[in-house]
């Protein structure tokens, strides 16, 4: 097994990281957890926006967002322009900032 050559300023850069990580590790652990928790979150909550949306703004949501393609891509498979899908995607994107803007928004 060949591994390369490493210094000693690595090693003990290395062990600092290690010491880092134990000393820290339950911190880093539950943060992790809350930002998923956050990421799932909001994952949940464009969903539940999204089924008050038009079919069309559901399907590009779904596209793009959910398949994750892009926009050229998602262009060729519905037949329409890449500027067409890309003022579209603006008004998907003005559509979740009229339902977050709402009075009564709960969700």
């Amino acid at each position: 097994m060949n591994r390369e050559k490493i210094s000693k300023e690595q090693i003990r850069s290395d062990l600092k990281n290690v010491r880092w990580y134990y000393v820290y590790h339950r911190e880093i652990e539950k943060a992790r957890q809350d930002c998923y928790l956050n990421f799932v979150n909001k994952v949940k909550l464009y969903n539940q926006m999204i089924a008050f949306a038009s079919l069309p703004l559901y399907k590009l949501y779904h596209e793009l967002y959910i398949m994750g393609s892009t926009q050229e891509a998602v262009s060729e498979k519905l037949n329409f322009s890449t500027e067409y899908i890309s003022k579209f995607n603006a008004r998907l994107i003005d559509f979740f900032y009229s339902m977050m803007n709402l009075p009564d928004f709960v969700f």
